[in-house]
């Protein structure tokens, strides 16, 4: 039954996280990111202790490591954000990836588009 409490929390605590990051991002990053991102999964330690935050560049997928640099250069201003607004004991330490969900569904959606224009035999 514990088990289940500590999941519904962490679970928790991953949501906010991802709002209050896309926020800032929105907000506080705005012309200063090198492409839109998307935030679109924060996965939490059981300790609460670090975070796993996933990043989808939207409009120039070249991108991608230029923003996870930056990202990484900005983690602890983002953190006090995220300590400010949850008021958690500890702030997670966040690290960035690349999420390539929407770069394999764009893929895989150019491939149907192509199998659709085929002339049947």
């Amino acid at each position: 039954m514990e088990s289940n409490k500590g999941d519904r929390r962490i679970q928790k605590v991953e949501r906010e996280m991802r709002e209050v990051l896309a926020t800032f991002a929105l907000t506080r990053m705005a012309g200063k990111v090198p492409a839109l991102i998307s935030i679109p999964q924060v996965q939490v330690s059981r300790d609460l202790r670090s975070a796993r935050v996933f990043v989808q560049v939207l409009d120039k997928p070249e991108m991608i490591s230029n923003v996870l640099e930056y990202l990484d250069r900005n983690a602890f201003e983002m953190g006090r954000e995220i300590n400010s607004r949850l008021r958690m004991r500890f702030c997670p330490k966040l690290k960035f990836f690349a999420d390539r969900g929407f770069e394999s569904a764009r893929k895989v959606e150019s491939i149907l588009a192509e199998i659709r224009t085929q002339p049947e035999c």
